[in-house]
């Protein structure tokens, strides 16, 4: 689930929504989150976020060894995607924008992932392993990582210090 500034906007098969498209992102109204529209959205996405212009989603593979490409795509404020990227972890589960960066979560090696971003175009420039149990979500607020722990049903703020000790810099 994201928020782009006017609407909620999430993820899900198209089925439910009587679409023919396999998946769908879901626009939804603020403030019945009543589902306005549908658009048709890439397969097998985890994450997704807004960064003021457009959308970051990444994939979520079933499992770690499912053997399908994980990727990183950028989609334009319509959802059209601008680029898709190949990244290294299988299980994106939470992603997000914040301190000149794209943060992003692995449910399957419990890592942080830091991605830098130029254009539309982002990498991976760092991971730490975190000692919490399968992260579901992370958000960054202007200062502090959040980040939930959905084996202990808890949420984690990431001090500044902590997150430069732990990505080197």
């Amino acid at each position: 689930l994201a928020w782009n500034g006017e609407r909620y906007v999430g993820y899900a098969e198209g089925s439910w929504f009587q679409s023919s498209d396999k998946n769908v992102f879901t626009i939804h109204h603020p403030e019945t989150l009543g589902v306005i529209e549908t658009v048709s959205a890439p397969e097998r996405l985890g994450a997704l976020a807004w960064d003021g212009s457009g959308y970051w989603a990444a994939t979520r593979n079933n499992t770690q060894e499912s053997g399908e490409e994980p990727f990183l795509y950028r989609l334009d404020a319509s959802f059209e995607v601008v680029s898709r990227t190949r990244i290294s972890h299988v299980g994106c589960q939470g992603l997000a924008g914040g301190g000149g960066y794209l943060w992003s979560v692995d449910v399957f090696s419990d890592t942080l992932y830091r991605c830098e971003v130029e254009g539309d175009e982002a990498r991976e420039v760092a991971s730490h392993r975190l000692p919490l149990d399968y992260l579901s979500g992370v958000e960054h607020d202007g200062n502090h990582l959040w980040i939930a722990e959905y084996g202990a049903n808890s949420i984690h703020r990431i001090s500044a210090q902590s997150l430069e000790e732990w990505l080197g810099r």
